[in-house]
């Protein structure tokens, strides 16, 4: 595996060049993460095996461990980042939160790309340096460009089928997964148990119970869990205000989100924030 230096970006770029198993994302870090294959390429999403032909788009959302388990020569490229990176308007969000990150149904997206190998390679492997060794705004700027047009050949690549939750006799473990995707598209908006529960059509005691069955933790931990995390990620990798922060993230007063936060981790939001 070859990093592409970046200049301490939050993006990480990867050229899959190993022939060995390496973990490509540790699934305790929430990492949005883009896989463009040039070759056959053998890797464990979650718990689950795939054999991923050449030519291939896989979009996998935060939280799921990916590791490699046999890449040829110049297998393909990974690209990470996380929300706070790209999640800047509304249709960022539109895009972020959508089947294509979100699926109760799978951990990953497959699609066909549309790029030719030739000009992804000249994207990522002279382009990208070039602007990494220009600036760290430069490479973002790029990078993030080229994250937009992966997007979108991912959203015209998914099947068209309605994007609904199931509702009718569900497990607990697709009742948790339901509620899990709709809270990493909600979470900025909705913080109660109630909100979801009613949008997904159980009682809040019942998604309780089945968070607690699946997690050992309720609803409502992992609700504020996940909004700490987003707030921690904000903090470390955005240039926004402390106050901007809290607005984005729900909170209509930035006293009750530093106090928030405080709970939460023990730490105040700006030891969080890097020099």
């Amino acid at each position: 595996m070859e990093v592409i230096p970046h200049n301490e970006s939050i993006i990480s770029l990867l050229l899959l060049r190993s022939d060995s198993e390496e973990i490509l994302v540790d699934g305790s870090v929430d990492l949005f993460t883009i896989i463009r294959t040039l070759a056959p390429l053998d890797l464990v999403v979650g718990s689950v095996h795939y054999s991923i032909p050449a030519n291939k788009l896989l979009f996998i959302g935060p939280g799921i461990a990916i590791k490699v388990i046999q890449a040829t020569s110049e297998a393909g490229y990974r690209i990470t980042f996380p929300d706070s990176f790209f999640d800047r308007s509304s249709k960022d969000a539109e895009i972020l939160y959508s089947r294509l990150f979100f699926d109760y149904n799978t951990k990953m997206q497959v699609v066909n790309a549309i790029r030719p190998p030739e000009e992804v390679r000249h994207v990522l492997d002279v382009r990208a340096p070039l602007f990494a060794r220009k600036s760290k705004a430069l490479y973002d700027a790029a990078m993030k460009n080229h994250i937009e047009s992966l997007l979108l050949e991912g959203l015209l690549g998914l099947p068209e089928v309605p994007d609904a939750y199931p509702t009718d006799q569900l497990s607990d473990r697709n009742l948790v997964n339901s509620f899990i995707v709709m809270l990493h598209r909600c979470y900025k908006k909705e913080h109660t148990v109630h909100f979801y529960a009613n949008a997904l059509h159980v009682t809040p005691r019942k998604l309780s119970r089945a968070c607690q069955a699946t997690y050992e933790q309720t609803a409502k931990e992992i609700i504020l869990e996940t909004l700490g995390k987003r707030a921690v990620n904000f903090i470390q990798s955005s240039t926004l205000s402390i106050s901007q922060i809290a607005f984005e993230l729900g909170f209509t007063d930035e006293s009750n989100f530093r106090r928030f936060l405080k709970k939460q981790t023990g730490k105040t939001a700006l030891s969080f924030r890097t020099p």
